[in-house]
C-alpha cells in the first residue's frame, strides 16, 4: 500500500486479516501484477479520482480461490484475469465475478498480465476505434513504452508502416519491432514524419 503521494519508497508491506468474498464476488490468489504508469502516477497521486492510501495493481492474472455465493461461472483453481484498476498488488483479491476472465492458456502469468492493459488497449485503439488495414501508416507516441511495444507488434502483425516517438535509448527496441524511430525530444515529430512519408 502506498499511503502517501510519493516514490516507490512509500510503497510498504503490510497484513490485513484475509477477506472472504462477498455474494458474486471471487476471491483471487494473485500471480501476477502489472507496473503500468498509472500505478505509477497512483503512488504519486496524479491518478484522477484516486486518492491515499491507494493499493496500486491496474491487472492481475491469477487463480480462483474461493467463490462467493451465486458465482455460477468459474471454479476453484481457474486462471483468471482482471483490469482491476486497484488492489492488484496483493497476494488475495476479492473480485466482482463480472469482472474476470478465464484464461486457459499456457502462458507465464508474467507474461498473461501484459495482455490485460497493453495488448488490449493496442488491440481497441488499431481494430476497434481506428480500423487499420494492412498498408496503412501510423505513428505510435510512447512506442517503448508497454501500449507502445504492444502497437508495434500487433501493427506489424497487420503489415502496417510505423513511426514511433521514443527517447533514443529506446530506439533499438523500436527498431526491432518494425518501426521507423523518431527521437522527440530532439526534432519535431510532425516535421520529422512529414519528411519521411512525404505525405503525413
Amino acid at each position: 500500500v502506498a499511503s502517501k503521494k510519493g516514490g516507490p519508497e512509500v510503497l510498504k508491506l503490510i497484513e490485513e486479516t484475509m477477506e472472504e468474498p462477498r455474494p458474486n464476488e471471487v476471491r483471487i490468489k494473485v500471480h501476477a501484477t502489472g507496473v503500468a504508469f498509472a500505478d505509477i502516477f497512483m503512488r504519486e497521486g496524479h491518478y484522477p479520482g484516486v486518492s491515499h492510501p491507494v493499493t496500486p495493481g491496474y491487472d492481475i492474472v491469477g487463480e480462483v480461490d474461493k467463490l462467493g455465493d451465486d458465482v455460477t461461472s468459474l471454479k476453484p483453481g481457474q486462471t483468471v484475469v482482471a483490469l482491476t484498476v486497484t488492489g492488484g498488488y496483493a497476494e488475495y483479491l476479492c473480485v466482482p465475478e463480472a469482472c474476470l476472465v478465464p484464461f486457459e492458456q499456457q502462458l507465464d502469468p508474467a507474461e498473461a498480465v501484459s495482455i490485460v492493459l497493453n495488448y488490449l488497449t493496442a488491440w481497441q485503439m488499431l481494430h476497434r476505434f481506428a480500423a487499420v488495414g494492412e498498408g496503412d501508416r501510423i505513428l505510435v507516441h510512447g512506442a517503448g513504452g508497454g501500449v507502445g511495444t504492444a502497437l508495434l507488434q500487433l501493427g506489424k502483425l497487420s503489415g502496417l508502416e510505423m513511426y514511433g516517438t521514443a527517447s533514443r535509448p529506446k530506439h533499438e527496441t523500436v527498431l526491432k519491432l518494425g518501426a521507423t524511430p523518431i527521437d522527440y525530444k530532439a526534432s519535431d515529430f510532425v516535421k520529422k514524419v512529414r519528411e519521411l512519408t512525404q505525405d503525413g
